[in-house]
C-alpha cells in the first residue's frame, strides 16, 4: 500500500478534516475485505484482468497480505519509501522516517473504539 502524506499546515489547521478521511480509508479497506465480490470486481475493472485465479490472487495480495484493519503507518515502509526517493533526492537518505509519521489520529481512534464498530 502506498503512504498517505500531507503537510503540518494541514494537520495542524484542518484536523477534523484528516480525522475524516482516515475514518473514510479505514471503512475503505473493511468495505474491500468484507465484500469480496464487489472487490474482485473492482480489481477487474481497474487492472484489466479477467483471469479468475489472478483475481483471487491479486484479492489475496491486497485484502488479505497487505491491508490491515488498522493502518497504521510504519516506519519500515516509510524507510522504504525514502530509500526508493533516495535514487533521485540524495536528501531522502539523510532523513529518518520518524520525521514523517504522526500516528496520533489513528491513536484517536483506535483508543475510541472505531475500529472494534467497523463490521468484519
Amino acid at each position: 500500500m502506498t503512504s498517505v502524506a500531507t503537510t503540518r499546515t494541514f494537520i495542524r489547521e484542518r484536523p477534523e478534516t484528516l480525522l475524516k478521511f482516515i475514518r473514510g480509508l479505514v471503512h475503505g479497506i473493511a468495505l474491500y475485505k468484507r465484500q469480496k465480490a464487489e472487490s474482485l470486481a473492482v480489481i477487474s475493472r481497474y487492472m484489466r484482468i479477467t483471469d479468475r485465479e489472478a483475481l483471487e490472487e491479486a484479492y489475496q495480495a491486497f485484502a488479505v497480505r497487505t491491508l490491515p484493519r488498522k493502518p497504521y503507518p510504519t516506519l519500515k515502509g516509510i524507510q522504504a519509501i525514502l530509500d526508493d526517493l533516495g535514487g533521485s533526492n540524495p536528501r531522502a537518505r539523510e532523513v529518518r522516517p520518524e520525521a514523517f509519521v504522526d500516528e496520533r489520529f489513528m491513536r484517536e481512534l483506535d483508543q475510541s473504539g472505531f475500529f472494534d464498530q467497523l463490521p468484519r
